[in-house]
């Protein structure tokens, strides 16, 4: 009877270490610990970028803690370092799937790093490296290409009227983006209002400290038919801000 069990205890032992080598797990737990080590120089990611594991462990596949939020970071600070670590470890290593993620954040950032009319012509350039987007972008990345593309032809139109007429195009078109974001996943949507997306700064712009206070009911002011004849309509409002907005950009070196 002991002999049985010694044998069938030897058993369990030599299946479990099989099991544990074949998934990698003696080199992934210790990638785990220095992944959490890594996280704490966050701020300083870029210059971390070569100590990220899988730069010398191309073959495990499980799941690194804050993987994907390194890299995020690590391309807001140096963006040619991040994209040449995203392009390896897309290509050479098995970490397809926090890549995707990666790329997914990075867009999300760039779309609320992006507010203005100048910002929104150069959004083209910035999201071109992106060759194979992942599925939850591949719908919104060639839209947001075209409505920088539509924005720099308005801009270069030769007169002011004709500028606003082009730029209905793709204010329509950012309408239709911000119902269609938030059909996306709550990781790529903005945390910033659309309209500030626009070139209409004045809804993302914090309320001061001690102006507001808690609790107070807000008061409507009377409404008079003078002050309904004088709002003008959406299209209307939508071609003021678009031209409020080239006005300053042309003026600006």
């Amino acid at each position: 009877a002991f002999g049985v069990a010694v044998g069938v205890a030897v058993g369990v032992a030599f299946t479990v270490a099989y099991f544990l080598g074949l998934f990698r797990i003696y080199f992934w737990l210790p990638q785990v610990v220095w992944m959490q080590g890594l996280n704490l120089l966050a701020e300083r990611a870029e210059k971390f970028l070569k100590f990220l594991p899988p730069n010398f462990d191309e073959v495990t596949n499980l799941p690194l803690p804050f993987f994907d939020a390194f890299l995020i970071e690590a391309y807001d600070q140096n963006p040619d370092a991040a994209r040449d670590r995203l392009a390896y470890f897309s290509g050479y290593t098995r970490r397809q799937t926090e890549v995707n993620r990666a790329i997914v954040g990075i867009t999300a950032n760039t779309i609320r790093n992006h507010r203005d009319i100048r910002d929104l012509i150069a959004l083209r350039d910035d999201l071109a490296w992106i060759g194979d987007p992942p599925r939850a972008i591949l719908d919104l990345l060639p839209e947001l290409r075209d409505i920088s593309q539509d924005i720099n032809a308005a801009s270069e139109a030769s007169t002011p009227y004709r500028r606003v007429e082009l730029l209905k195009i793709p204010i329509g078109k950012l309408q239709q983006l911000r119902d269609n974001v938030k059909s996306l996943p709550s990781a790529i949507a903005p945390n910033s209002p659309p309209a500030s997306i626009t070139g209409d700064r004045s809804s993302s712009k914090p309320a001061k400290p001690g102006t507001t206070k808690p609790n107070a009911p807000a008061k409507s002011p009377p409404s008079t038919s003078s002050e309904t004849a004088s709002t003008p309509p959406a299209p209307q409002a939508a071609s003021k801000v678009a031209r409020t907005s080239l006005t300053k950009s042309k003026r600006s070196p």
